[in-house]
């Protein structure tokens, strides 16, 4: 069993930095505990008309703020430029039944431990469109990662010739639509992952955890962290080391989903009367009339923002 305190430690570290709001380290932490368990983590982007990616969290661009001055997220940000292009091109020909965009990230030092996949699944039409995807873990090495990446290429409409694993970092590809991708997974590599896909089993993982989060953030942030207090919440499986607010490579970005905030809308009003916020329970702080602080109120602000100008449910 991984002992989990230290990397805890530095996620939370990490959070009180960046003034991360409950709601979005509790997002964060369904997300920690899912891949501690090897269990493939559920999310949603938004699309717009043209094809770029918006997180519903946040409301970022993901374009626009990844960084890019390593060469990992140099040739990452090629994959997601990808990514868009693929998108645009479903929007172009109005596709209804269009097939899953594959990314994958290799292992790199320092970076990723393993393999990480996310599968995205383009939901809706016109104006409503959204991406559904799903970050999953593999543990396979570098000769088995290469492999796995060739045999999808089986299945691709943009048929890619992999040759390294720098080829994979850089190269969506979209499977063709028909076969459920997990079924093609599961040719590919033995693991049950896939099985609780088409079970939905991750769905109900991924609310468990985030409604046992709410009951652990105050534990967590209320002083010194002792393995009995989250014992059952994460597995035995290393998860991924925090990394500093704005240094998130493109695929990092987009397979963690934990991504900075961005104000967009200004109330009336503002939090100027001194209070205890409700939202995520910061003592002797600005408050608004709901006693909400001013991070609170602005997650609060995007989702509503989101819900009248997509027509989503967030």
């Amino acid at each position: 069993m991984v002992e989990h305190t230290a990397e805890l430690q530095s996620y939370i570290d990490s959070w009180r930095f960046a003034k991360t709001p409950r709601t979005q380290v509790i997002e964060e932490l369904a997300s920690y505990s899912l891949e501690t368990k090897h269990i493939p983590d559920p999310y949603s982007f938004l699309i717009t008309p043209s094809g770029e990616l918006i997180s519903l969290v946040t409301g970022d661009q993901v374009k626009k703020i990844v960084n890019t001055d390593s060469y990992i997220g140099q040739t990452e940000m090629e994959a997601l430029v990808g990514v868009e292009r693929i998108i645009s091109d479903v929007i172009e020909r109005d596709d209804q039944d269009p097939g899953p965009i594959i990314w994958m990230s290799p292992e790199y030092p320092g970076v990723y431990l393993d393999l990480k996949v996310v599968v995205s699944e383009i939901v809706g039409r016109g104006k409503n469109r959204s991406l559904f995807n799903r970050a999953i873990i593999l543990d396979l090495n570098k000769v088995d990662t290469l492999k796995f990446a060739q045999g999808l290429t089986n299945y691709s409409t943009n048929k890619v010739d992999f040759t390294s694993l720098e080829d994979i970092r850089r190269t969506p590809i979209q499977l063709n639509p028909g076969l459920h991708w997990s079924y093609i997974f599961e040719e590919l590599v033995a693991d049950d992952q896939f099985q609780m896909v088409r079970e939905g089993a991750d769905l109900l993982a991924k609310k468990r955890a985030i409604k046992q989060g709410k009951d652990l953030f105050p534990v967590l942030f209320s002083g010194e962290i002792k393995e009995v207090v989250y014992a059952d919440y994460f597995g035995e499986f290393n998860g991924s080391c925090p990394v500093i607010p704005g240094s998130k490579t493109a695929f990092s970005y987009v397979f963690d989903n934990s991504l900075s905030l961005k104000i967009l809308k200004k109330k009336d009003w503002e939090c100027d009367r001194d209070g205890d916020c409700t939202g995520c329970s910061k003592k002797n702080t600005k408050v608004g009339p709901c006693s909400w602080c001013q991070s609170c109120q602005d997650a609060d602000d995007r989702r509503q923002h989101f819900k009248q100008l997509f027509s989503v449910v967030v």
